[in-house]
């Protein structure tokens, strides 16, 4: 399959857990196989397209133009300079595209702008829902455009995808969405990432430890992706 994702942030770029998410599943798809095009925002013109293990990278234009006031407004920006990027492309290459991804409604307008013009499936994944980020008790205007777009997004994409049973719940709570429309791809981290130095004194020294006070030791990671309070400093402790 051809397959392009629309993501608002991707690595080296790290701004909360959305870009390793998409990373580790583009990455995934494309060992599999599939040819996978991310288009994703920039990097002070740093790494404007590149072929990173098999998925093609490509970042909008920079200097971007002057910003909106609203959060709101740069966001929807963000969507034409997405469009602008994916037209760099080629109408060739967009005519055979088999399914466009984006993940939440931040870059949702521009996936379903192509797939109107393409006739092609558009995928949204929900990492979170806004009425479960604030239990309930969205506030203030930015909040109640987020809830609008999502509603927009979960109604207008082909299907859906639910990063945790959690999030595909309030998807049918909060937006009414058929749960037939809604599959589940939980979070997950590369192995890769838990890999340490091959320290083999520290190791034994460990082993044993544990030994003696007669236990099994199992860690299991269960918290933000964020990299503050992430799986990374909790393997950088370990080090």
């Amino acid at each position: 399959m051809r397959i392009l994702h629309l993501s608002s942030e991707y690595p080296p770029q790290q701004v909360f857990g959305l870009g390793r998410f998409v990373c580790d599943l583009a990455e995934e798809l494309a060992r599999l196989g599939h040819e996978v095009i991310v288009i994703t925002n920039s990097l002070g013109g740093e790494y404007y397209e590149c072929i990173t293990n098999g998925v093609k990278v490509l970042r909008v234009d920079f200097p971007p133009p002057p910003k909106p006031p609203l959060v709101s407004g740069q966001i929807m920006v963000f969507n034409i300079l997405l469009l602008r990027r994916a037209a760099k492309l080629g109408w060739d290459l967009l005519n055979q595209l088999d399914v466009v991804c984006s993940h939440d409604w931040l870059t949702a307008p521009a996936a379903q702008a192509l797939c109107d013009t393409f006739g092609i499936p558009h995928v949204c994944t929900f990492h979170d829902v806004l009425s479960g980020k604030r239990l309930g008790k969205p506030s203030g205007e930015f909040d109640r455009f987020s809830m609008e777009a999502e509603r927009w997004a979960a109604e207008k994409a082909s299907h859906l995808i639910a990063n945790s049973h959690a999030t595909r719940n309030e998807l049918i709570q909060s937006y009414g969405v058929e749960p037939g429309r809604i599959s589940v791809v939980t979070c997950g981290i590369s192995p890769g990432v838990l890999k340490l130095e091959d320290d083999s004194l520290r190791l034994n020294a460990f082993e044993m430890s544990l030994r003696r006070i007669r236990i099994r030791c199992c860690f299991m990671w269960a918290g933000s992706m964020r990299k503050r309070a992430s799986i990374s400093c909790w393997k950088r402790s370990l080090e």
